[in-house]
């Protein structure tokens, strides 16, 4: 993801360099504000025919009449703007885009590569680059009748030698969902501001859920893909930090929002929040643990653990990733000593190989040979290659007990797509969600299946599950 390489390239270019630079920017209501002029002209310039260009104008050059400018308002030709969700509008706008990527690269000579999520744009390298680049951007801005969004434009400026942020570059923090660059540490961070607003907007959704199991879907939907990508996913570029950093996040996230009123009273967690709504409707007590997160077609409501992804990561996480660096570092020096003992071995047999006007009887400093790193370090890209990975999963031992009790699984529910009796078929999270939760399953039903097949309302459950969470607005 974008995330990782900003973060695997912020590490490389800290340790060349001592420095680096990375900026975000967005353009305002890219979609709605792209001039027709503009695009017709790019479409011109790119060798496109006339006749598809006229198509294009019947298309995009509608007349519009909107009610609340009143009834005797005369239609109006639209000049901007493209329809939402169409192909067609898609095109317009990379190819408008792909005329900035071009812009970019040519004015840093390469140096500077612009990275997008549509007109979400980041780019980064050294200060001077940065500089050139953003000039760049403002003048196509300006060409082509755009307008940046300075609410999602900033820059960071990392330094281990002092220096100061360029006065050119865009302020403003540096943001990827729920996390920001820290200038100073070089690392993410979350920002809590913007967890707290989320958490009120959680709250608000919630409240409308009307069932058991509309909240189980809210809450899978959002713990389980909303946050999980705003927080970022494991990386080894990201480190160990990272991943207790998002586990207590992820704590404090559902002691505040499951609060009172009163912020003195309530449940710690979705279990504990869950099983109360349970007992208060079905006045049903002791409710256990497995009955929330098992699955649906053995009996369970499905609730997602959050925490568990973290788990399966966290074992082999990098402790420290800039030791993966040091290490690329010593293996360079390692080669270079190598090759320079081997000259000074026998230097007449690369004296036909020294170029003009070099020293025939002295080896190249090691400045020299580490020049262009970026481009020929195999022990760097090996390193680049790493950080950028997910940390192995952790495995999780096959003992007697879950062979025991997943060969205990009747027959009826051997088709479960989750928990199957071959271990190693299932998904790590349903490895995990086993060891966690079938003894007690044993203990309280007497076998992983929590009723009689027959009996459960699956294709109820899963129709119901198959509904849109609906939020409000």
């Amino acid at each position: 993801t974008l995330l990782r390489l900003a973060t695997t390239e912020l590490m490389v270019q800290r340790k060349i360099y001592g420095s680096f630079t990375l900026c975000q920017t967005d353009f305002k209501w890219f979609g709605p504000s792209l001039p027709h002029s503009t695009i017709f002209t790019v479409l011109s310039f790119l060798g496109v025919e006339d006749s598809y260009i006229d198509f294009f104008k019947k298309y995009l050059s509608m007349s519009l009449v909107f009610p609340q400018d009143g009834p005797n308002t005369e239609p109006r030709t639209r000049l901007c703007g493209v329809p939402i969700s169409q192909t067609l509008s898609d095109v317009f706008g990379e190819i408008i885009l792909a005329c900035l990527d071009f812009a970019v690269s040519k004015a840093t000579k390469g140096r500077c590569q612009l990275y997008r999520f549509h007109d979400d744009v980041w780019f980064w390298g050294q200060k001077g680059d940065c500089e050139v680049a953003w000039e760049a951007i403002k003048k196509f801005t300006k060409v082509m009748g755009l307008a940046l969004n300075e609410e999602k434009t900033g820059t960071v400026h990392v330094s281990d030698k002092g220096e100061k942020p360029s006065s050119s570059l865009p302020k403003g923090p540096v943001r990827w969902g729920f996390l920001v660059l820290d200038p100073v540490k070089g690392r993410w961070v979350v920002d809590m501001v913007n967890v707290d607003q989320h958490i009120v907007e959680m709250r608000l959704q919630f409240a409308q859920c009307r069932s058991v199991f509309s909240y189980v879907q809210a809450w899978n939907s959002y713990m389980g893909r909303f946050l999980g990508n705003n927080f970022g996913h494991p990386a080894n570029c990201l480190g160990i930090e990272h991943l207790d950093m998002v586990f207590s996040t992820f704590k404090y996230i559902q002691k505040k929002l499951f609060e009172d009123d009163d912020n003195t009273t309530g449940c710690e967690d979705v279990t504990s929040y869950l099983k109360s709504v349970i007992e208060e409707r079905f006045r049903t007590k002791d409710i256990a643990n497995v009955f929330l997160y098992w699955p649906v077609e053995l009996g369970g409501l499905e609730l997602r653990n959050p925490f568990i992804s973290l788990m399966t990561a966290r074992e082999n996480s990098e402790t420290q990733p800039d030791d993966l660096l040091e290490i690329a570092w010593e293996q360079d020096e390692e080669e270079y000593d190598d090759y320079k003992r081997a000259f000074e071995k026998d230097r007449s047999k690369h004296r036909v190989d020294v170029p003009q006007g070099c020293d025939a009887e002295k080896f190249f400093p090691f400045e020299d040979f580490v020049r262009f790193r970026e481009e020929t370090s195999p022990y760097l890209k090996a390193a680049y290659d790493r950080l950028l990975d997910s940390p192995t999963i952790k495995s999780l031992e096959y003992t007697r007990f879950v062979e025991y009790a997943l060969n205990t699984l009747p027959l009826e529910f051997r088709t479960s797509k989750h928990i199957r009796t071959n271990f190693t078929a299932m998904d790590v999270y349903w490895r995990w969600t086993v060891h966690l939760y079938a003894a007690e399953a044993m203990e309280r039903f007497g076998g992983l299946g929590l009723g009689e097949k027959e009996m459960l309302p699956v294709e109820l459950v899963n129709l119901l599950r198959s509904e849109r969470v609906r939020w409000q607005g």
